[in-house]
């Protein structure tokens, strides 16, 4: 016997599979969105990229931008910052 088709069964059917399809589309697309939550593993293999990055980065003191913001230490106050607040 072979197996029928979409067209070839009831109505109910018909409608029952378009809304299957979509929710299974639904879902595929949201995960391929990263829609999704992330696992701890996630987590954990992202910090870990970013660690390695952070330890190049500390290690590199010859390439060092004094203008650049993406490597400008954050933690220290200039002089004239610092008599804002005296």
């Amino acid at each position: 016997m072979m197996p029928k088709q979409i067209e070839d069964l009831p109505f109910e059917y018909q409608k029952l599979f378009a809304e299957l399809k979509a929710e299974k589309d639904a879902v595929e697309a949201s995960a391929s969105d990263y829609v999704i939550e992330p696992t701890n593993e996630d987590v954990i293999d992202e910090y870990e990229q970013l660690d390695s990055v952070i330890e190049e980065e500390d290690g590199d003191d010859d390439d060092y931008d004094e203008s650049d913001e993406n490597t400008y230490d954050m933690k220290r106050v200039s002089n004239e910052m610092r008599s804002m607040f005296d």
